[in-house]
Protein backbone atom coordinates (compact mmCIF):
# COMPACT_ATOMS: atom_id res chain seq x y z
CA UNK A 1 0.00 0.00 0.00
CA UNK A 2 1.37 3.18 -0.86
CA UNK A 3 0.82 6.87 0.44
CA UNK A 4 -2.72 8.42 0.81
CA UNK A 5 -3.90 11.54 -0.84
CA UNK A 6 -2.75 14.41 1.40
CA UNK A 7 -0.03 12.53 3.57
CA UNK A 8 2.13 15.05 5.26
CA UNK A 9 4.56 13.97 7.66
CA UNK A 10 6.00 17.07 9.14
CA UNK A 11 4.50 20.55 9.57
CA UNK A 12 5.07 23.38 12.14
CA UNK A 13 4.19 27.09 12.54
CA UNK A 14 5.56 29.86 14.61
CA UNK A 15 3.49 33.17 15.49
CA UNK A 16 4.90 36.39 16.70
CA UNK A 17 2.80 39.10 18.10
CA UNK A 18 2.95 42.65 19.46
CA UNK A 19 0.71 44.76 20.73
CA UNK A 20 1.68 48.51 22.56
CA UNK A 21 -0.76 50.38 25.10
CA UNK A 22 -2.48 53.36 23.94
CA UNK A 23 -0.14 55.72 25.32
CA UNK A 24 3.40 54.10 23.88
CA UNK A 25 6.01 56.20 22.16
CA UNK A 26 6.78 59.77 21.04
CA UNK A 27 3.60 62.33 20.14
CA UNK A 28 2.82 63.75 17.27
CA UNK A 29 -0.03 65.92 16.95
CA UNK A 30 -1.64 64.59 20.23
CA UNK A 31 -1.60 61.15 18.82
CA UNK A 32 1.17 58.64 20.20
CA UNK A 33 3.11 57.33 16.78
CA UNK A 34 4.30 53.66 17.91
CA UNK A 35 0.70 53.36 20.43
CA UNK A 36 -2.08 50.99 19.76
CA UNK A 37 -0.34 49.04 17.18
CA UNK A 38 -1.12 45.41 16.73
CA UNK A 39 1.27 43.56 14.81
CA UNK A 40 1.88 39.72 13.84
CA UNK A 41 3.90 37.10 11.63
CA UNK A 42 3.03 33.34 11.22
CA UNK A 43 5.76 31.44 9.59
CA UNK A 44 4.51 27.83 8.38
CA UNK A 45 6.55 25.16 7.32
CA UNK A 46 4.97 21.79 5.76
CA UNK A 47 6.35 18.95 4.63
CA UNK A 48 5.92 17.64 1.10
CA UNK A 49 3.31 15.02 0.17
CA UNK A 50 4.37 11.37 0.55
CA UNK A 51 4.28 9.33 -2.83
CA UNK A 52 5.82 6.04 -4.03
CA UNK A 53 8.92 6.22 -6.75
CA UNK A 54 9.46 3.28 -8.59
CA UNK A 55 13.40 3.05 -9.74
CA UNK A 56 13.97 1.14 -13.07
CA UNK A 57 14.22 -2.41 -12.06
CA UNK A 58 13.38 -2.12 -8.53
CA UNK A 59 10.15 -2.25 -5.92
CA UNK A 60 8.75 1.19 -5.37
CA UNK A 61 9.64 2.93 -2.01
CA UNK A 62 7.76 5.64 -0.45
CA UNK A 63 9.78 9.16 -0.82
CA UNK A 64 8.61 12.39 0.19
CA UNK A 65 8.15 15.50 -2.03
CA UNK A 66 9.64 19.27 -1.32
CA UNK A 67 8.88 20.80 1.81
CA UNK A 68 7.59 24.27 1.56
CA UNK A 69 7.29 27.59 3.66
CA UNK A 70 4.97 30.53 4.09
CA UNK A 71 5.10 34.64 6.03
CA UNK A 72 1.85 36.05 6.87
CA UNK A 73 1.88 39.72 7.82
CA UNK A 74 -0.55 41.44 9.87
CA UNK A 75 -0.39 45.08 11.14
CA UNK A 76 -3.50 47.87 12.26
CA UNK A 77 -2.86 51.38 14.22
CA UNK A 78 -5.67 52.13 16.27
CA UNK A 79 -5.83 56.18 16.41
CA UNK A 80 -7.43 57.45 19.84
CA UNK A 81 -8.43 53.64 21.22
CA UNK A 82 -10.16 55.53 24.53
CA UNK A 83 -12.66 57.22 21.96
CA UNK A 84 -16.51 56.84 20.76
CA UNK A 85 -15.33 56.52 17.11
CA UNK A 86 -11.71 55.01 16.20
CA UNK A 87 -10.76 55.09 13.10
CA UNK A 88 -7.83 52.07 12.06
CA UNK A 89 -5.48 51.60 9.24
CA UNK A 90 -4.71 48.33 8.36
CA UNK A 91 -2.34 45.72 6.33
CA UNK A 92 -2.46 41.98 5.72
CA UNK A 93 -0.24 39.94 3.89
CA UNK A 94 0.02 36.61 2.89
CA UNK A 95 3.04 35.21 1.89
CA UNK A 96 4.74 38.07 2.41
CA UNK A 97 7.86 36.94 0.30
CA UNK A 98 6.08 35.32 -2.12
CA UNK A 99 7.21 32.04 -2.06
CA UNK A 100 5.55 29.54 -4.62
CA UNK A 101 7.39 26.36 -4.17
CA UNK A 102 6.58 23.57 -6.59
CA UNK A 103 3.69 20.90 -5.58
CA UNK A 104 6.02 18.42 -7.75
CA UNK A 105 6.99 14.82 -6.79
CA UNK A 106 6.88 11.61 -7.96
CA UNK A 107 9.39 9.84 -10.53
CA UNK A 108 10.81 13.04 -12.86
CA UNK A 109 11.03 15.00 -9.33
CA UNK A 110 13.05 11.91 -7.60
CA UNK A 111 15.33 11.12 -10.62
CA UNK A 112 15.88 14.33 -12.08
CA UNK A 113 14.57 16.90 -10.12
CA UNK A 114 11.84 17.92 -12.79
CA UNK A 115 8.84 20.19 -11.21
CA UNK A 116 7.49 20.61 -14.86
CA UNK A 117 7.11 18.78 -17.78
CA UNK A 118 9.96 17.44 -19.54
CA UNK A 119 11.79 19.47 -22.00
CA UNK A 120 11.30 17.23 -24.79
CA UNK A 121 7.28 16.64 -24.10
CA UNK A 122 5.34 17.93 -27.69
CA UNK A 123 2.87 19.11 -25.89
CA UNK A 124 4.61 21.23 -23.75
CA UNK A 125 6.97 21.98 -26.82
CA UNK A 126 4.05 23.61 -28.62
CA UNK A 127 1.68 24.76 -25.95
CA UNK A 128 3.75 25.49 -22.82
CA UNK A 129 3.08 24.20 -19.69
CA UNK A 130 -0.48 23.89 -18.95
CA UNK A 131 -0.64 24.17 -15.60
CA UNK A 132 2.45 26.37 -14.82
CA UNK A 133 -0.26 29.11 -12.70
CA UNK A 134 -1.71 25.97 -10.70
CA UNK A 135 1.19 23.74 -9.99
CA UNK A 136 2.70 25.27 -6.49
CA UNK A 137 1.02 24.98 -2.92
CA UNK A 138 1.66 28.51 -1.83
CA UNK A 139 -0.73 31.10 -3.65
CA UNK A 140 0.91 34.38 -4.75
CA UNK A 141 0.97 37.38 -2.37
CA UNK A 142 -1.76 38.75 -1.10
CA UNK A 143 -2.36 42.42 0.04
CA UNK A 144 -5.44 43.77 1.86
CA UNK A 145 -4.91 46.92 3.29
CA UNK A 146 -7.43 49.50 4.49
CA UNK A 147 -9.48 52.05 6.31
CA UNK A 148 -12.09 50.93 9.15
CA UNK A 149 -14.05 52.97 11.80
CA UNK A 150 -15.43 51.41 14.86
CA UNK A 151 -18.19 53.24 17.21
Amino acid sequence: PGPKGGDRRNQGSVQFLLATPEKFGPKLGGYSILGDIRMNLVYKIIGGTAYTFVPPGQPGRQQQGPSYSTLDFGFEKAFGSSRKIVPVFFLEVTNLFNDQQAASSGNDYARWGLQAPRPDDKDFINYGDPAGRTRYYASPRQAYFGFRVSF
